[in-house]
């Protein structure tokens, strides 16, 4: 495991060790004459260097791997890092040799819009998440008015509700009764034993049956095809209908 302090510049850990230095010397001052102040700021000095070289890591390189003149623009800040940029843009357009106050002119613009569009910026809040209270007085009475009227709505919605129930389940049985009553009449015509059978091309001239298309060829067919029946029940109509046709007339 890597037990040494990573850090991204050597220049801002020097200027760190001169700074304990300078704070040790002026302790060292007060109760060492010159000569021994110097010897013992010597020392500390190279103590603290030393200590740098052995347990920090410079951007994940040892000590000594650095040069000791680095990039004067890593340690800058992003002020001096932007008036940087700007001087470079103004060399570069300046040395160009055609229209160099055009191109310089367009680059401020630019600039100047981007920086005016960072300050303009704003993250964005949702409305649920906003602690500022409205203190208009006007808008909290329209808004209450709109909720009462809303609630009464609601409350009048409610008490029309068990009607509106009642009335559907009136409708429904209303539905069920109406298609059993067309189910049993029929299976008394198809299954009566007085019934004359008619030829197809007859049965579909004379047929008229009230209603939508759909339920027109639902019951023509209920009355074409009629379902299967149990044995014990086939039998019986058939006896039925031999003893009709066998009858004298």
């Amino acid at each position: 495991m890597e037990s040494r302090i990573p850090l991204c510049s050597r220049s801002a850990a020097e200027v760190a060790a001169r700074r304990v230095a300078a704070a040790i010397d002026e302790l060292l001052a007060r109760s060492l004459s010159d000569e021994r102040r110097a010897i013992a700021s010597e020392l500390i000095v190279a103590t603290i260097v030393r200590g740098l070289q052995e347990n920090v890591t410079i951007n994940g390189k040892l000590w000594h791997e650095i040069p000791e003149v680095e990039d004067p623009l890593q340690d800058m800040d992003m002020a001096s890092l932007d008036k940087t940029r700007n001087n470079y843009i103004t060399t570069v357009a300046g040395k160009r040799r055609r229209y160099p106050k055009r191109i310089l002119n367009h680059f401020v613009r630019e600039l100047k819009a981007e920086r005016e569009c960072l300050k303009l910026y704003h993250p964005y809040l949702p409305k649920s998440l906003k602690k500022e209270c409205n203190t208009d007085d006007a808008k909290h009475k329209e808004l209450s008015e709109r909720v009462t009227c809303l609630a009464t709505e609601t409350s009048a919605v409610m008490k029309l509700l068990p009607s509106m129930l009642t009335k559907v389940d009136n409708l429904c049985k209303a539905v069920e009764s109406t298609n059993g009553m067309a189910t049993g009449g029929t299976n008394a015509i198809v299954h009566s034993p007085s019934v004359e059978v008619t030829p197809v091309g007859e049965a579909h001239a004379g047929l008229q049956l009230p209603g939508t298309p759909l339920k027109v060829s639902a019951e023509r067919h209920s009355l074409l095809r009629p379902r299967a029946q149990p044995d014990e029940q086939r039998r019986v109509t058939l006896r039925r209908r031999l003893a009709v046709d066998m009858s004298p007339e």
